[in-house]
């Protein structure tokens, strides 16, 4: 008798302890933007893209808190925005809207011409390299790397 009075109880347990699937909307305003988001509480939880432009509804999110932000075609973005999520219901739709005061993702910081522009993908030579060493109007030479190898072995 006891064993069957136990058992409800631990199902009822293993139910409450397993956790519930969200469903997360997120809407931006104006629509049509990016949606980014991540699971919070661990550095291994990814930023993730919504699988399609906002407005966009997540469902069977697992999570106990989400992060959230917007990022539009012109470039702007808002805040990242967090979001706590419940067992006992869904949170309330999700509004993003851009911040004027964060940079735009993709604007040039170079200018594109004049005597400061490079190409794109653009990379400069390390320091020490030979072709950036001047001896008077002559390259310098550098030494060969010095190779450290273990003394030979006897066999």
């Amino acid at each position: 008798m006891y064993r069957n009075s136990l058992l409800p109880l631990l199902l009822a347990a293993a139910a409450l302890g397993a956790g519930c699937a969200s469903t997360v909307r997120i809407q931006s305003e104006p629509a049509g933007a990016r949606i980014r988001w991540r699971g919070e509480g661990r550095a291994s939880f990814r930023w993730k893209d919504a699988p399609a432009p906002a407005p966009v509804v997540l469902e069977d999110v697992y999570y106990g808190r989400i992060s959230a932000y917007a990022v539009w075609p012109d470039g702007s973005q808002s805040r990242k925005t967090e979001v706590v999520l419940s067992n006992w219901g869904d949170p309330e739709p999700l509004v993003l809207r851009p911040d004027p005061s964060l940079p735009r993702i993709g604007a040039a910081t170079a200018p594109a011409s004049g005597p400061g522009a490079r190409p794109s993908g653009y990379r400069s030579a390390p320091a020490f390299d030979k072709r950036s060493v001047q001896k008077g109007d002559a390259l310098a030479e550098l030494p060969p790397p010095k190779l450290e190898l273990p003394p030979p072995s006897e066999d």
